[in-house]
């Protein structure tokens, strides 16, 4: 887990921003805690309160801005299949 430096502060909300506009949650994990909760980033579908990526908090920034980008665009792509504004 790197430091939390403002470069990442600032990743981290922008992210945040991109996701819930979508109704994908972000959830950071400062540190550590134990094995099967790693101090990273966390997904969640907000609507259905389920885990979607690094359910044991073991996602790199980097990571959850790809998996957030590939989410956002299949999200976009089926509201347009199906005529939705969303």
């Amino acid at each position: 887990m790197p430091a939390l430096s403002p470069d990442y502060r600032k990743r981290v909300r922008r992210l945040r921003a991109r996701a819930t506009r979508r109704d994908i949650g972000v959830l950071t994990s400062r540190r550590a805690l134990s094995p099967n909760h790693l101090g990273g980033i966390m997904l969640t579908d907000i609507p259905m309160n389920g885990v979607i990526a690094g359910g044991n908090f073991d996602l790199t920034i980097d990571e959850a801005e790809r998996r957030v980008d590939e989410l956002v665009a299949d999200i976009e792509k089926r509201s347009l299949r199906f005529g939705g504004s969303r």
